[in-house]
């Protein structure tokens, strides 16, 4: 049996540098690169460039892997 407990805590609409960090410190995740878009809504799906009258906030996670440098020839 595999007991695996990461608790980490992010605060609503927290920027893509926060959350990426956070998803750093699940260590399934060090093999890869991560990129994080945070991407800011109001309530008729408008962009918005700050928090102030927001109703969703995303972030677009990718997951990169880095290849050998053998296989890049």
């Amino acid at each position: 049996m595999v007991k695996y407990d990461v608790k980490i805590n992010v605060t609503y609409g927290c920027s893509a540098a926060d959350f990426q960090s956070a998803l750093n410190n699940f260590d399934g995740f060090r093999p890869f690169q991560i990129s994080v878009v945070r991407n800011i809504y109001d309530g008729s799906n408008n962009s918005l460039s700050s928090l102030t009258g927001a109703a969703r906030v995303d972030y677009v996670v990718s997951f990169y892997v880095l290849r050998a440098a053998t296989y890049t020839t």
